[in-house]
């Protein structure tokens, strides 16, 4: 589990580790994924857009590849006293899904790390074409266990549902 602030607004990602099950979650929209259907449910608009996961290139429902960054990224780290930057080029792989989230060509982790504390992240940028987007203030949760409810979605009454998946 990760949540940082953009912008002032606090985002939440959830992903369970080795599924395509997955939760992002800020202000204006939530998307949720328990690894077979897809709900994106717009809070200001009270829609919800259902779909299914499928594994066409350069879709959301693929968004559990873009955190397998052994494979899919290749990796400069740098290194100044106590500060490291771990810098991620994108491959082929993952390319076109970040192309659709904002033409992201590169993602920079700045952090450090100490016995006592472990790794702290201090930002995250992702240069992009519309220019470098940094967050901070981010918290990183390892979680042993993950509430099943997390990966399902049920739409607030009042809701107007577009369901894809026929």
């Amino acid at each position: 589990a990760i949540t940082f602030l953009l912008d002032g607004e606090k985002i939440a990602l959830t992903f369970a580790s080795g599924s395509s099950k997955f939760r992002i979650d800020n202000p204006t929209d939530l998307i949720v994924s328990d690894g077979t259907t897809i709900w994106h449910y717009g809070k200001k608009k009270k829609e919800v857009v259902i779909d299914k996961v499928n594994g066409k290139s350069g879709s959301l429902s693929n968004v559990e590849e873009l955190i397998k960054f052994s494979t899919n990224y290749s990796a400069v780290l740098t290194s100044k006293k106590k500060t490291h930057e771990l810098s991620l080029t994108p491959s082929k792989n993952v390319s076109k899904i970040l192309d659709n989230i904002g033409g992201i060509s590169l993602l920079k982790f700045t952090f450090t790390k100490s016995a006592k504390s472990g790794i702290q992240v201090s930002k995250v940028t992702a240069r992009s074409t519309q220019g470098d987007i940094s967050v901070g203030n981010i918290k990183i949760k390892s979680l042993k266990k993950i509430d099943a409810s997390l990966f399902s979605f049920t739409a607030p009454k009042g809701t107007t549902t577009v369901d894809l998946r026929a």
